[in-house]
């Protein structure tokens, strides 16, 4: 213990505790904000970008099942509306907007968002003949819960980046 106590009383001993201080600071800020990962046997401290995109991507697509299965109780059902069908259809749209958080590319300008309304559009139009579902309301219904979900993926994937 002679020795920290040389350290310590020396010149340099209040510099070199301050450097460590510092150190010790910067390293925390940066495990906090991904920066640095220190990983050992027994502990982690900080996150890696691959486990960050993994988290983010694990919530935008919980986030979207959650919304397509509200969604579903929201659609309008005529007698002869086929339950099984607008499940499959339903089914096909998540897959679709899967792809959208796999691609990594989600954005929120209303170009970006028109586009990805008229592909669920003309995604659901293809898979049925259902008047009720190529009613303007319905057209209506689709775009709002669209807009809504892509927007709320933006915010989930700005939630992780800050």
């Amino acid at each position: 213990m002679d020795w920290l106590s040389d350290i310590l009383t020396s010149n340099n001993g209040v510099a070199l505790a301050t450097l460590s201080i510092v150190v010790i600071i910067f390293a925390i800020i940066g495990a906090k904000h991904g920066l640095v990962n220190i990983k050992t046997k027994k502990c982690q401290i900080g996150t890696s970008a691959s486990e960050n995109e993994r988290m983010i991507m694990k919530n935008q697509q919980e986030f979207v099942e959650l919304a397509v299965e509200a969604f579903e109780k929201e659609i309008p059902k005529p007698d002869d509306y086929n339950v099984w069908r607008g499940k499959y259809i339903l089914e096909k749209v998540l897959d679709e907007i899967n792809r959208w958080i796999i691609y990594n590319h989600i954005q929120e300008t209303n170009s970006y968002i028109e586009i990805h309304q008229e592909k669920v559009w003309v995604l659901v139009q293809s898979l049925t003949d259902n008047k009720v579902m190529a009613s303007k309301t319905f057209k209506k219904m689709v775009d709002e819960n669209i807009e809504r979900i892509i927007r709320r993926l933006v915010a989930i994937r700005e939630e992780y980046e800050k």
